[in-house]
């Protein structure tokens, strides 16, 4: 997709969203999409900080980081929550 793929999506989510903007912001499973994807974004910080630099050692040990295990699943979590609420949205508006 890359970086210019990004960007579209970004600028068509956000006039989607000006285009019904208090119907949406008043919903309070856009509201939990956002937060989660603020939470995502945090999660994808503390993977970057603390787990990527030190990737290369995995090869060594037995098994992936425990903390790196919990970022992963933290991750899809994240991502199901924001699936859902996307998909629930259109029904509350």
């Amino acid at each position: 997709m890359g970086s210019s793929g990004f960007r579209n999506h970004v600028r068509d989510r956000v006039l989607l969203f000006f285009a019904q903007a208090e119907k949406v912001y008043t919903n309070g499973y856009f509201r939990v999409k956002m937060l989660a994807l603020v939470l995502l974004g945090i999660n994808a910080l503390v993977y970057q900080l603390k787990f990527y630099p030190a990737m290369a050692e995995w090869d060594l040990s037995e098994s992936v980081p425990r903390g790196a295990q919990v970022v992963a699943v933290t991750s899809l979590a994240f991502w199901m929550i924001v699936i859902a609420c996307g998909r629930l949205m259109a029904y509350e508006l």
